[in-house]
């Protein structure tokens, strides 16, 4: 029977380009890591945006808010799988703006347009189920989902990633 470890936590990283796609849509691209030292991928995504966003501030939160609603759903997995976690989620996000607002701060004025789903995260923000960790650009893994990168950034990403991979094979052998 699995035990569970009671130090591993749900992580996720979360990033967004800004209108780099086809009708000027950003790109949405996240990753969800279980495990201590973040050792399990459990999830990631990358996709088209479904509208433009009108600022990086809100292609990032639109990210945001795909990425939180997956975390919610994982924590919920997790808990009926009797492994809850207590503590908040960390979610890592490379724009200020986008983790200000979601504390409920910023310039009301413009954010206003903003849509009303975006929201809820603020929401999650509040009632402490998520917390939104600010995350230097070079160290923003979820940056291979959504944009070009430098070739020794892209290796260092990819390379992680891989590392989760085999690590996972190695405990399972």
């Amino acid at each position: 029977m699995y035990k569970a470890n009671v130090k591993a936590k749900l992580t996720g990283y979360v990033d967004a380009s800004w209108a780099d796609g086809p009708g000027r849509n950003s790109t949405t691209g996240y990753l969800c890591y279980y495990g201590e030292n973040l050792l399990g991928l459990v999830d990631w995504a990358t996709k088209l945006q479904d509208v433009p966003a009108h600022s990086t501030a809100e292609s990032e939160l639109m990210a945001a808010d795909e990425l939180a609603r997956n975390l919610v759903w994982l924590r919920t997995l997790f808990k009926e799988l009797g492994i809850e976690q207590k503590e908040p989620t960390i979610m890592h996000e490379d724009n200020q703006a986008c983790i200000r607002i979601s504390e409920g701060g910023g310039n009301f004025s413009k954010r206003k347009h903003m849509d009303l789903r975006y929201h809820y995260l603020a929401i999650l923000v509040e009632k402490k189920t998520l917390v939104m960790k600010h995350i230097a650009t070079n160290e923003q893994v979820a940056d291979l989902l959504t944009k070009p990168l430098e070739r020794n950034l892209f290796q260092h990403f990819v390379g992680s990633i891989a590392q989760d991979v085999s690590e996972i094979k190695n405990t399972q052998s």
